[in-house]
């Protein structure tokens, strides 16, 4: 190997790196947001103790219904052992 082939593979294994990091930043990004998202749900539901939506019935139809207990959420402790809880106590 020249010391050419030898930079150009390197160059290729540092781009590599560098794409699949940018890939990474782009999940965390978005986790992040998702994460906001429902701690705005944790903050908003729990203030009734019901909620009317549309639930969608197959990919092009919806009819009316209710969320309910909408206060409890399932808390994961590790290990997958999950604790029921109210929204305040899991925020």
């Amino acid at each position: 190997n020249t010391m050419a082939e030898e930079w150009v593979q390197a160059e290729k294994t540092w781009q590599a790196e560098l794409d699949a990091a940018k890939l990474d930043y782009q999940r965390l990004i978005k986790s992040e947001d998702e994460h906001a998202n429902i701690l705005k749900l944790m903050i908003h539901m729990p203030r009734k103790v019901e909620h009317e939506v549309m639930v969608p019935v197959g990919p092009m139809a919806f009819m009316p219904g209710k969320l309910v207990h909408t206060n409890e959420v399932l808390v994961l402790l590790g290990e997958n052992y999950f604790v029921k809880s109210s929204a305040y106590e899991a925020r």
